[in-house]
C-alpha cells in the first residue's frame, strides 16, 4: 500500500513539474480512443520485408489531408490515419489502391 501512495504521489509531482506534457499524454490517450485501426491484409510484393510499408501509408495519409498517418507492423500489421478526430483511412487507402491497382486489401479492426 506504501509503494501505491509513493507512486501516486510521485505521479502527482510530474504532473505538477511537467504539466504540459502531461496534457499531451491526454492527447494521445483521448486520440486512441475515437480512433479506427485497419489491418494491411495485402501489400505489393516484397514491400513488407523492405519496410515500404509505413513510408507509402504515411505518404497516403498525407495526401489524404491526414495530420497523423501510423503504420505498425508485426504480427498483425495495422494502420490509422486521422486529421483530429476524423478517420481518414479510407481516404488513404483509395489513393494505394489508385495508386497500385490491385495490390493492397485492408479490412477494419472492430473495436
Amino acid at each position: 500500500m506504501r509503494l501505491l501512495t509513493t507512486c501516486s504521489l510521485s505521479f502527482m509531482a510530474l504532473l505538477l513539474v511537467f504539466g504540459r506534457q502531461a496534457q499531451g499524454v491526454e492527447g494521445v490517450v483521448k486520440r486512441w480512443e475515437f480512433t479506427v485501426k485497419y489491418t494491411v491484409d495485402k501489400c505489393p510484393k516484397g514491400w513488407y520485408k523492405e519496410g515500404k510499408i509505413g513510408p507509402a501509408w504515411q505518404q497516403a495519409c498525407n495526401d489524404a489531408g491526414g495530420d497523423y498517418g501510423h503504420y505498425e507492423g508485426g504480427k498483425e500489421n495495422t494502420v490509422i490515419c486521422t486529421k483530429g478526430e476524423n478517420n481518414l483511412a479510407p481516404q488513404a487507402m483509395n489513393i494505394l489502391f489508385k495508386n497500385q491497382p490491385g495490390q493492397w486489401a485492408f479490412r477494419e479492426i472492430p473495436s
